[in-house]
């Protein structure tokens, strides 16, 4: 039987990439013409050209770093997050903010909605997910409006956690997104207390999505108290119109953070989160309970970051103890030294 020689001419071509985290990147082709001679079937030519480039897949695999590069990105976007959240605490914490009338009314009136919600008897307890986060619900009017609620104490500072909450571009919050059905979402700042953020939700259920334009505001007070009011704007909808099929939704978010006696030098803050949402539409109840509990989760995610229930124990045990051995010593002190009658 003959023997055939094969024609082929193929090129290698290597250009350097900038680096990722010390790890070298190179961009690599391969490119190359191949005649076997003869008249060959056109599956035979495919499967053999593509025996022939899985020397370019053998030798990415070789040397694959894609686990310590993720890993290198991740470490990066974590410090950069951090820097951004220390720094704006810093400001909660130390810088003095000037606010105009319009960002006073929307603190204001959070403080007043909060008030009416916290003392409305129509509110009625609905099991959380979290049996430390307390949540409440109410349905007003039709079933596509309705106002909750949810409680706790955490175990950080207010200054910690209402930036965590204003820290809308955060890579944690971008990547938990599509948990509470978060389709899209844009921020756009004014100044250091006030800001624009755009959203679309996927409810589920078949029904089209909601999208909802809000302005953003955190004061600070002097005892040491920070709100953070979220309410319905106009202000965007010309550069962020209302997407085609989705349905502009309605809310009043405002969140209160409270900050409590330190137990054994870890920070207490009570944290409420009220909120009023019209979903717009005939939603059925089950629906809108579904996503009031995911809109709720906020609070729990936010606790269950900086819960340090165990370090509280302990703390309280050693103190506990502390007390049972004074009492000891002095009962000891009492039997040892001074006479009784």
């Amino acid at each position: 039987m003959g023997m055939s020689w094969l024609l082929a001419t193929h090129f290698g071509f290597f250009e350097p990439l900038e680096p990722i985290g010390g790890i070298p990147q190179t961009a690599v082709s391969l490119t190359a013409r191949l005649n076997f001679r003869g008249n060959i079937p056109a599956m035979v030519m495919n499967y053999n050209t593509k025996i022939f480039l899985s020397v370019v897949s053998d030798l990415r695999k070789k040397f694959d770093k894609t686990k310590e590069i993720a890993s290198c990105k991740k470490r990066t976007d974590d410090e950069a997050d951090q820097e951004a959240l220390d720094r704006l605490v810093d400001i909660i914490r130390n810088e003095e903010q000037e606010y105009d009338d319009k960002e006073k009314k929307a603190i204001r009136e959070g403080k007043e909605f909060y008030e009416k919600c916290k003392g409305s008897p129509g509110m009625k307890n609905i099991k959380s997910p979290d049996s430390k986060v307390e949540m409440k619900i109410v349905h007003v009017g039709d079933d596509s409006l309705i106002t909750a609620s949810a409680t706790t104490v955490m175990h950080a500072s207010v200054e910690y956690l209402a930036a965590c909450v204003y820290f809308f571009e955060s890579r944690e919050r971008q990547i938990k997104a599509s948990q509470r059905r978060i389709t899209e979402h844009h921020v756009k700042h004014v100044n250091e207390h006030t800001l624009y953020y755009i959203t679309s939700r996927e409810l589920g259920f078949f029904l089209n999505q909601r999208d909802w334009r809000s302005k953003v505001t955190w004061l600070k007070e002097g005892d040491g108290k920070v709100f953070i009011d979220i309410s319905d704007t106009k202000d965007v909808m010309e550069e962020y119109p209302v997407k085609d099929g989705n349905v502009l939704a309605s809310g009043h978010t405002f969140w209160f953070f409270e900050p409590l006696e330190p137990i054994g030098g870890i920070p207490q803050t009570a944290v409420s989160l009220t909120a009023r949402l019209n979903f717009r539409g005939n939603i059925p109840a089950m629906v809108m309970n579904y996503n009031t509990k995911i809109f709720l989760s906020v609070v729990s995610d936010l606790r269950k970051k900086f819960d340090k229930t165990k370090e509280i124990a302990s703390c309280k045990k050693r103190t506990d103890d502390e007390a049972d051995q004074e009492a000891l010593d002095r009962l000891v002190d009492i039997i040892r030294n001074e006479e009784q009658e």
